[in-house]
């Protein structure tokens, strides 16, 4: 099963906006390619459903491939309130997604 992260899934409600933290944007972490992601551990941002605490949930993904421009990885941790997801899950998202990157 494939999921997109929260980043570029259409207009957001202003509640479920999360702010890129100042280091990653200084960083310019979101600027990398792709490709350039390949083997990392990244942390994104994933949304919550409607009935959960928080609006997004910061996980660990461990990237496996890139193409055509996204990142596609395993969550490297179990959700708490993203609960349609599932440690281990696969997920694909953008570059500008992308808040941590640890090598």
């Amino acid at each position: 099963m494939r999921y997109l992260a929260t980043e570029g899934m259409g207009e957001a409600d202003p509640k479920d906006v999360v702010f890129v933290p100042w280091d990653a944007y200084r960083a310019g972490i979101f600027k990398h390619p792709a490709k350039w992601f390949a083997e990392k551990l990244i942390k994104a941002r994933f949304r919550c459903l409607e009935d959960a605490a928080a609006a997004a949930e910061l996980m660990w993904v461990r990237v496996t491939s890139t193409k055509r421009g996204e990142i596609t990885g395993n969550l490297a941790n179990q959700p708490f309130n993203a609960t349609y997801l599932r440690y281990g899950d696969e997920v694909t998202l953008r570059p500008q997604g992308v808040l941590a990157v640890q090598d």
